[in-house]
């Protein structure tokens, strides 16, 4: 006698062999070398994580990680290659948050999706801004430059060199109700370097490009911009800490893979970057490095940061006042 299952029984089976075949394949993976897309040159702060990462995820997967940098076009470039390339889990994308949230509200269009293009797969660290002044100027403090400003009415300006930084001056601007102008830069090393030149007198700044010129004297650090004081500077004041809650800005960088990845695939590799990020020596190695602080999360955890951030970054940009070149 010919029996035939029932279709919703014939579904049911097909779907088993489906995820069967999808466990047998992430227990294999991988069977090849993987490629992790970065959207900035070689010796950045980005780079230098990906690479520390690349590096131990190969040791444990015992597969060669390699490190494809696209720079340009705001992170653009590398985007739009990872979206592009086959979801297999084979390729990786190292993004900055800009490239996932701030983006959308700064371009008309965009040759990827940050939701439909990309999976999540895991927090990598976050970092915060630092708010640096020329030791030369009249001020020492948060409290003294919101009073040396407001009693000095546009003769204060800031350099940013980047889109929070940028947004945390706005913000600090509209916080205080102080008169400050506003000095745009390609990229934070050279709005530094014209701070410590004494052509401007605060930088928001990223901690990478600042750093060493405090440990230095050639800068003074006022203020971070993070939650909590940072581990690498534990004496700098938040500007939460000093009466302005509204100028927290923080940044982030995790990693993704091409939509179409499959589940467990994707599940090995965030296992993967919570071990590492985890040990004290990769931990370590990011804060002194990049002064950045590592994180890890679990993918929805980062989808879900992604749409707060989106949307956090919608009204900041517009009040900001941020174009895309």
């Amino acid at each position: 006698m010919n029996r035939l299952l029932p279709m919703h029984a014939a579904r049911t089976v097909a779907v088993v062999l489906l995820l069967s075949a999808m466990g047998i394949h992430a227990q294999d993976y991988p069977t090849k070398p993987i490629r992790m897309i970065v959207s900035v040159p070689p010796g950045g702060a980005v780079d230098t994580v990906a690479r520390m990462m690349g590096q131990r995820m190969a040791e444990s997967l015992k597969q060669a990680i390699i490190i494809e940098n696209r720079p340009g076009g705001n992170s653009i470039i590398a985007a739009e290659a990872a979206a592009r390339s086959v979801g297999d889990g084979y390729t990786l994308f190292m993004a900055l948050d800009i490239t996932m949230t701030m983006n959308p509200h700064l371009y008309p269009t965009l040759p990827y999706d940050p939701v439909k293009d990309f999976a999540p797969i895991s927090l990598v660290n976050t970092n915060t801004l630092l708010v640096v002044a020329n030791p030369r100027v009249p001020f020492k403090s948060v409290a003294e430059l919101v009073s040396y400003a407001k009693s000095n009415p546009g003769k204060v300006n800031y350099g940013a060199g980047t889109s929070l930084g940028q947004i945390a001056g706005a913000l600090f601007k509209s916080s205080t109700g102080t008169d400050v102008v506003h000095v745009p830069f390609k990229a934070a090393d050279p709005a530094v370097q014209a701070l410590i030149r004494g052509d401007i007198d605060v930088v928001f700044g990223s901690f990478a490009s600042s750093l060493n010129h405090v440990r230095q004297g050639r800068l003074i650090a006022i203020a971070t911009t993070g939650t909590d004081r940072s581990k690498t500077l534990p004496n700098v004041p938040t500007m939460k800490e000093v009466g302005y809650p509204a100028i927290e800005v923080t940044g982030w960088t995790a990693l993704y893979a091409p939509m179409g990845a499959p589940a467990p695939i994707i599940d090995r590799l965030n296992r993967e970057v919570v071990r590492i990020i985890g040990t004290p020596e990769v931990a370590d190695k990011m804060r002194a490095a990049i002064s950045s602080e590592p994180a890890s999360s679990t993918p929805s955890e980062l989808a879900a940061m992604q749409k707060t951030d989106t949307a956090k970054w919608q009204t900041l940009v517009k009040l900001a006042g941020i174009k895309a070149d």
